[in-house]
């Protein structure tokens, strides 16, 4: 490896300690009580380092969570196949890799910070932008594709979007909204997973 390459990994170790530590801050003390300074001091670099990389702690903030999140959770069932040979088990796939993120304690501790980070208009759609829109329009794109192999009825994704999210959510939402402590089993997953992509299907399969 030559010095150049080895100094673009080094540069990238950096980049990548510096979102996990900050993840780690954030999720502990918030937005608002989180400094600059205790980022720092979870990833021991230098303070020139952390600016260097990040000019700004709204830019952290929203940069780390997203980490978080794409470690996680796989988005290769979103990115579109050239086919999608059998659609409900994509969904089924799909539903079930986004409740096991949206509700295991990281992805619980993201999305409240998330929820709370609205509070601040102008950081709450700075979040919405580099994460849950980018989302929608892959999960659109997705059921787009699907329509236009005939194996949904034609209609506005737009909207059967947000018809499959609220199913897919829709026996974990108050484990969200109200802080239930819940099992969480793999059973559960997915029971409601073939329960929430059989109403989807219900509706909007040709």
């Amino acid at each position: 490896m030559d010095d150049v390459s080895l100094a673009k990994v080094r540069s990238e170790v950096t980049r990548l300690a510096i979102l996990q530590a900050a993840a780690q801050v954030f999720k502990i003390s918030g937005f608002e009580s989180t400094t600059m300074d205790a980022i720092r001091d979870q990833a021991q670099v230098s303070k020139a380092t952390l600016y260097g990389y990040f000019p700004s702690k709204e830019e952290l903030f929203v940069e780390s969570l997203l980490y978080e999140a794409e470690a996680e959770f796989d988005r290769n069932l979103l990115f579109n196949p050239r086919e999608i040979p059998e659609l409900k088990s994509h969904l089924v796939a799909l539903a079930q890799n986004m409740i096991r993120f949206a509700y295991s304690p990281n992805g619980l501790a993201i999305r409240r910070l998330l929820i709370a980070s609205a509070k601040n208009p102008e950081l709450g759609q700075r979040c919405y932008e580099h994460g849950p829109q980018k989302g929608k329009a892959e999960m659109r794109a997705l059921l787009q594709q699907a329509i236009n192999e005939g194996q949904l009825k034609p209609h506005d994704p737009t909207i059967s979007e947000c018809h499959l999210r609220a199913l897919i959510e829709a026996e974990f939402v108050d484990i969200l909204h109200f802080g239930l402590n819940l099992p969480l089993t793999e059973e559960w997953i997915q029971a409601a997973s073939q329960r929430a992509i059989s109403s989807f299907l219900t509706l909007y399969a040709s």
